[in-house]
């Protein structure tokens, strides 16, 4: 039992099409956080109040960290309530330098815990502007109904669902986190409330007190709340006199007062008005309340307090008032931020004023009422409910229950009555989302005993009659009922019948199925040949998760040989089997242990072994060979079944090596002899020799003793104990003297001198020094061994461009300081030995540096050709050289020659350092370095990258002198700054607009947008910018499209909505090379209603094609949800819009998928209206609405 106990908590997909949209995720779809990072840039992660969404951030974080070093990946944590409107990112994380991270991972939590979300997206938006040049991915929390109601957008962002606790994941955290063993009848009593971990925690602290189940949610809170208070009641007595129901009055008008602000904390000031000095002085103190660390604000340690409080709070208030508080002015909806509050209010407030609420909610806010306690609301009523939420949800409007319902599925079971799910599902009159929607329910349905049944006949019947889509689900529904493992021959029908039908959709299904089954051995030949079938399937993609499924069946087998048979389909590379790597380790090592206690366990490493061998997979399997070879107990059967059936090839040379033994030797050489062994080639007798000798040098003699008594000849014999120690030594003082010999002239010279005398060679050539070299790495069998001495003449070689070398040529090299750093630097990279070895001879090193620094002629680096191309010299190699070994060992020069090398830095990539930073800490003197950089700026003819480095400095460092000459440079040559560089420039220079204008003469140059940008972001001059979009949008150009575009909406143009539609009309004719529309960042600021009716050609454009890629016209649809929100903040607009798209929808009917595009832009059209209706107050009139 421990309290940092943590479950693994499962993601649900938002799907975002609508071919997705009627496959739910389920249970053996399960994919954690992390998976999803692994292909998406812009999460948001959703869920309900207390699901854990901050929890599961944090156990990521951790997760993330103890993979950075293999990953490169840093996690960034944020926590973001206390975010305000003046609040830079930047500040948020503390001015954390990010550049220092390869790649990193910006988590922010609490995105509805502040009250300014849009202001934190615009925000969000302009910092990943900033840092666009970094590699970075981004997720966000939210609670569902927040993001639902109030995020009209956020672009490029991956909706996901954190899955609510299911039984089996609540019963494993009351037993590890809290000791308690609570069976599944109960878990599943009160499954509804105990799915939310927030909940469940206090559950468990109730149950650990009383030994009983709660009656209400009441009984669970007011006794959490009272141990809190009388705790820190005893902590705090020698300070203060604490009266608890006096505490608990102050905790409500604090939650009430942040509820009614739409934020979750306070301002000590604010605090002090609402309860005084006193009051606020012990109110700091509790230990509900948590101080913000840099910042003068305090706030709940959960929200959840918070909104139970201001629940108390409303309580106490007359119905009629209880309105007032809850209700959006003008408009009969709840405001979206109370939904938690009013959640815990429907379920402690008096009945006589919850009979009133009831009644409102049921006519304007029934979704609501599906978080009532069971014994606040009657069977009937519940059912009414859910019935009406189900016509006007699925049926009216063409939508999907299921699990990433804003309701959870289990909630929505709970109100279901089982005949109405039934008469849906089963009504063909209706869409198939909504029968769909309605079974994804059922599945979810406690189902009475004397009506299960009934159901599974329903069920089975209903498999014979649809699609494969319908199948897969109805398969499910059987899976999640249990039907299959309760009823073993309504499951084999259900397997005989499908076993062959062609989609993998429902032979995923039948697998998962099969793997709930702990006897899987009786029918493992119709588990096997259904999952074959599956893997068969070449029209269809593979499932996510279908692996792990298989792996349970394969561990659930105790027959070896079908383990043999369903291990070998896992490891048919054919078969796309998504194993992972440690999943795969974890299988193999439970497959061993089987094995270990089985008799029949050679015949099994047999058939994984011809496995294989047969389909060339050894290279990829042979450790899982090494683990099956050491549990076999007849070693020589093996090895002769080996030997009789694949012979000898190097693909087995390590099994036959592992498993030979004195007496197989002659077995070996019988096959031999009668040539009845399939070899490839002779030698690979001697091959296999080598093989045993690396483990059994015995062995191996033998073996080589034996086959040489049947007239095998060998090319080499093997050493002796002897010899090899000699040979040892022998090859480590070879190690020393290789490495010591590059930093000894002399000794290179009388090598080299040898190696003519040797071969009798007054010239050296190309292929004379290959036979040469070639012919010692033979006879020494030193293939791992880099020679220096062959090294340094294969480089003599190359610099002479491969034309014959006398020895004074090479000696003449040799004294060639450049030759030599060079030759070197070669040798010490990735050669540890030789790498230390320089260490010890720095001097030497140091005097060819200094040497080649007095001969490097710096004013003939570069050569500038005439058709503005250029050459580097040899001098720049030279200097290359001398920097190589200053970054890598310290050697270090003069002052004055790191002054007059600047220009030439960041030519190439010379170190993963900022060059031109490093030769600043080298040169020690500011001044003296920006005036250097001040002259080459103004004088010298710099190539790109110097220039541009340059120019980054003169900027960052303010180097006013030269900001004059950075505008010519900038505008004869438009991409030679960044656009954070331009930003920082334009901030230091006079008349910096009129600049900027010139920088726009080329519109389809980067450095045009760019200052577009600029001038927008400062709000300069809106007519220009203006002039250059429509100037760009009447030529042919499409590289800068959709930035001309947003300028359209950015400058409120009443046509910008027109110009966007005959664009994506480009696109529908081919014309376009974009396929996905264009973004628009600036959607915000358009407000024209004059083009409302344009929407509606523009949505049957957009929507109106079915069965396309999901992500087509993706940027267009996201600008059309957009504008729609935008224009339905405003009254005129929102009646608009309403009429445009009902009269659209009043021309089609349910069945087509254009009419749920319809609907789902109604209900933008809704959200927004409430969004905007629902404003946060501000304390001041927070402070006058409370009562007393």
């Amino acid at each position: 039992m421990s309290k940092n106990y943590y479950e693994q908590r499962y993601v649900l997909e938002t799907p975002d099409s609508f071919e997705d949209f009627f496959s739910y995720v389920n249970e053996s779809e399960r994919r954690i956080l992390v998976d999803f990072l692994d292909d998406t840039d812009r999460i948001i992660l959703l869920g309900n109040p207390g699901i854990g969404k901050s929890e599961e951030l944090l156990q990521l974080v951790d997760l993330l960290w103890e993979r950075k070093d293999n990953t490169g990946c840093y996690p960034i944590f944020i926590s973001i309530k206390s975010f305000r409107t003046s609040v830079t990112i930047e500040q948020l994380i503390n001015n954390l330098d990010l550049n220092q991270f390869p790649k990193f991972i910006l988590i922010f939590d609490g995105l509805d815990e502040i009250s300014n979300i849009q202001d934190f997206i615009s925000e969000l938006d302009l910092f990943s502007r900033r840092i666009k040049n970094l590699d970075y991915k981004i997720l966000l929390s939210c609670r569902t109904n927040i993001y639902e109601k109030y995020i009209t957008r956020l672009p490029d962002f991956k909706a996901v669902y954190l899955d609510s606790l299911n039984d089996k994941q609540i019963k494993s955290i009351l037993l590890n986190k809290y000791g308690l063993e609570i069976d599944f009848d109960n878990i599943h009593k009160l499954q509804i409330y105990l799915e939310n971990p927030f909940n469940l925690d206090l559950f468990a602290e109730y149950y650990n007190e009383k030994n009983d189940f709660p009656k209400t949610q009441q009984e669970i809170w007011d006794l959490f709340i009272l141990n809190e208070l009388k705790k820190t009641k005893e902590n705090l007595r020698k300070r203060y006199i604490i009266d608890i129901f006096h505490t608990i009055n102050c905790l409500e008008i604090v939650s009430i007062a942040n509820e009614l602000m739409q934020q979750n904390f306070i301002e000590e000031q604010n605090l002090l008005d609402l309860l005084g000095y006193n009051d606020k002085q012990f109110f700091e103190e509790l230990s509900l309340i948590q101080k913000n660390s840099n910042s003068n604000t305090l706030q709940f340690r959960h929200k959840n307090f918070q909104e139970f409080f201001a629940a108390k709070y409303l309580s106490k208030l007359t119905f009629e008032e209880i309105l007032d508080y809850i209700k959006i002015p003008k408009i009969d909806r709840i405001k979206p931020t109370l939904f938690n509050t009013l959640t815990f209010l429907l379920n402690i407030i008096e009945n006589s004023k919850y009979e009133l609420l009831k009644d409102w909610l049921l006519n304007n806010e029934p979704e609501q009422l599906f978080y009532a306690e069971d014994n606040r609301i009657s069977s009937e009523l519940k059912n009414e409910i859910f019935e009406n939420y189900f016509k006007e949800v699925c049926i009216e409007k063409g939508f999907w229950l299921g699990i990433s319902s804003k309701i959870p599925i289990s909630r929505l079971a709970n109100f279901a009555q089982l005949d109405f799910l039934i008469a849906q599902y089963t009504n063909e009159q209706i869409i198939d989302r909504a029968r769909l929607s309605a079974l994804n329910i059922l599945a979810y349905k406690k189902i009475p005993q004397e009506r299960i049944n009934e159901v599974k006949d329903m069920l089975i019947s209903e498999l014979y009659k649809h699609n494969d889509h319908f199948k897969s689900e109805i398969l499910s529904t059987i899976r999640m009922l249990k039907f299959h493992e309760n009823d073993h021959e309504y499951f084999e029908k259900i397997k005989n019948d499908f076993k062959g039908i062609q989609s993998r959709e429902v032979l995923h299904e039948l697998i998962v199925m099969c793997s709930d089954k702990n006897d899987v051995d009786s029918d493992f030949t119709t588990i096997l040949e259904i999952i074959k079938n599956y893997f068969n399937q070449t029209n269809d993609n593979v499932l996510r998760g279908t692996g792990m499924y298989v792996e349970k069946i394969l561990l659930n087998l105790n027959d070896l040989e079908s383990i043999a048979k369903l291990f070998m389909v896992s490891l048919n590379p054919l078969n796309d089997f998504d194993f992972d790597t440690l999943r795969k380790k974890d299988v193999e090592e439970k497959i061993i242990d089987k094995i270990k206690l089985s008799d029949n366990s050679d015949d099994f490493v047999i058939k994984i072994i011809d496995f294989v061998l047969d389909n060339e997979l050894y290279y990829n399997e042979e450790n899982l060979l090494t683990k099956f070879v050491n549990v076999i107990k007849n070693r020589e059967r093996v090895l002769k079944h080996i030997i009789d059936i694949h012979g000898l090839q190097t693909k087995n040379f390590f099994l036959i090596a592992t498993l030979i033994q004195e007496s197989s030797i002659e077995y070996l050489i019988e096959k031999y002899q009668n040539k009845e062994l399939n070899i490839e080639n002779n030698r690979d007798i001697s091959y296999l020799r080598n093989w045993i000798f690396s483990d059994n040098r015995e062995l191996a003699r033998e073996f080589e003793q034996k086959f040489t008594e049947i007239g095998y000849i060998f090319e080499m014999q093997l050493k002796t104990d002897n010899e090899i120690a000699i040979s040892k030594i022998e090859i480590e003082s070879l190690i020393e003297n290789n490495a010591k010999i590059i930093f000894d002239k002399e000794k290179l010279k009388v090598a080299i001198d040898d190696l003519f005398n040797q071969n009798n060679i007054e010239l050296l050539s190309w292929e004379k020094y290959s036979q040469i070299s070639t012919k010692w790495y033979k006879e020494t069998n030193y293939h791992w061994f880099r020679n220096s001495v062959h090294d340094l003449i294969a480089k003599a070689l190359r610099y002479n461009r491969k034309h014959d070398l006398s020895r004074d040529q090479i000696y003449s090299l040799i004294e060639n300081n450049l030759f030599m750093l060079s030759f070197i630097k070669d040798a010490v990279k990735g050669d540890p030995k030789k790498n230390e070895e320089l260490k010890n001879h720095l001097s030497i090193v140091n005097e060819l540096v200094s040497n080649l620094t007095s001969e490097t002629n710096l004013l003939d680096i570069i050569k500038f050709n005439e058709n503005n191309t250029y050459t580097l010299t040899s001098n720049y190699t030279a200097l290359e050289n001398i920097y190589y070994f200053d970054f890598n060992f310290g050697i270090q020069n003069s002052k004055e020659f790191y002054l007059k090398t600047i220009q030439f830095s960041d030519i190439r990539n010379w170190s993963n350092e900022n060059m031109l930073d490093f030769i600043r800490l080298r040169v020690d003197d500011d001044q003296a370095f920006n005036n250097k950089i001040i002259y080459n700026i103004k004088n010298e003819k710099l190539l790109f990258s110097p220039l541009q480095k340059h120019i980054e400095h003169a900027i960052d460092y303010r180097l006013s002198d030269v900001y004059s000459k950075i505008g010519e440079l900038l505008l004869n040559n438009p991409s030679l700054l960044s656009k954070r560089a331009l930003q920082a420039y334009f901030e230091l220079i006079d008349n910096n607009l009129d600049f900027l204008k010139n920088c726009c003469a080329d519109i389809n140059s980067n450095l045009c947008w760019n200052v577009i940008d600029i001038i927008k972001e400062k709000h300069l001059d809106t007519e220009f910018i203006l002039s250059i979009a429509r100037k760009y949008l009447t030529s042919e150009k499409s590289d800068y499209l959709s930035k001309a575009l947003n300028i359209l909406f950015y400058c409120n143009q009443d046509d910008a909505i027109r110009i966007y539609f005959n664009n994506i009309k480009e696109i529908e004719k081919n014309l376009n090379v974009r396929d996905d529309g264009f973004p628009i960042e600036d959607v915000l600021y358009y407000n024209n209603l004059n083009e409302i009716p344009i929407l509606k050609d523009f949505f049957y454009l957009i929507y109106e094609k079915e069965n396309q890629d999901p992500f087509y016209l993706h940027y267009a649809r996201r600008f059309f949800e957009d504008i729609v929100a935008v224009l339905s903040s405003f009254e005129e607009g929102y009646d608009k819009i309403q009429n445009v798209f009902k009269e659209i929808r009043d021309l089609l009917s349910p069945e087509q998928l254009v009419f749920f595009y319809v609907n789902s832009i109604l209900e933008i059209s809704n959200n927004s209206k409430i969004n905007n209706s629902a404003k946060n107050i501000d304390f001041e009139k927070a402070k006058k609405m409370l009562k007393g």
